[in-house]
């Protein structure tokens, strides 16, 4: 899968050269906008695709499925799944959208925003969920959170500047080999 400015495309690297698949557009499908920001796969087979004006998920290349809480209309800057069924959907302005997902459908969650969450900000731009637990990090305008549970209001830890960030504005969270 790659995303674009001018929608998505599955493709296939054979011999060399990249053959698409299927091309996926706000004018041949039911992708909410263009600019698809981030994608991502869940472990019940839907492919998540974040816009600029909001998310959709596609399973078997045909079903589109279009969440309806407005949080889900946003811009959505990162997408990141747990092998338990969560998945997390970084949005600009309205904290963490998240839904369960299984193999019999779509289930939508309380959304991650402040007050009720330990964000520091409800712009979120990053997403990154532990492969071993499902715990959640988070980057957004004012810091980073990790978030160590599925509940919204507990096990939260902040960290800013003051922390040892070199900055508060945090755009991408990864996971080295040795577990850095």
């Amino acid at each position: 899968w790659i995303a674009s400015d001018m929608g998505a495309v599955l493709s296939q690297l054979e011999s060399g050269m990249l053959t698409v698949q299927s091309d996926f557009t706000s004018r041949n499908s039911d992708l909410r906008n263009d600019t698809v920001y981030a994608i991502a796969p869940d472990s019940a087979g839907y492919i998540w695709m974040g816009t600029k004006r909001g998310l959709a998920g596609l399973k078997n290349n045909t079903d589109w499925y279009i969440p309806e809480n407005e949080t889900y209309a946003l811009a959505i800057s990162g997408i990141g799944s747990s092998a338990g069924g969560w998945n997390y959907f970084a949005t600009e302005g309205g904290g963490v959208a998240r839904n369960k997902t299984s193999v019999d459908g779509v289930s939508s969650a309380s959304s991650y925003v402040i007050p009720w969450a330990g964000l520091p900000s409800d712009s979120v731009y990053a997403v990154y969920i532990e492969p071993s637990t499902g715990f959640q990090w988070f980057g957004t305008n004012g810091g980073a959170a990790y978030h160590s549970a599925t509940e919204t209001k507990k096990n939260w830890t902040p960290y800013t500047t003051t922390d040892g960030l070199v900055d508060n504005l945090v755009l991408a969270i990864a996971r080295d080999p040795a577990g850095n």
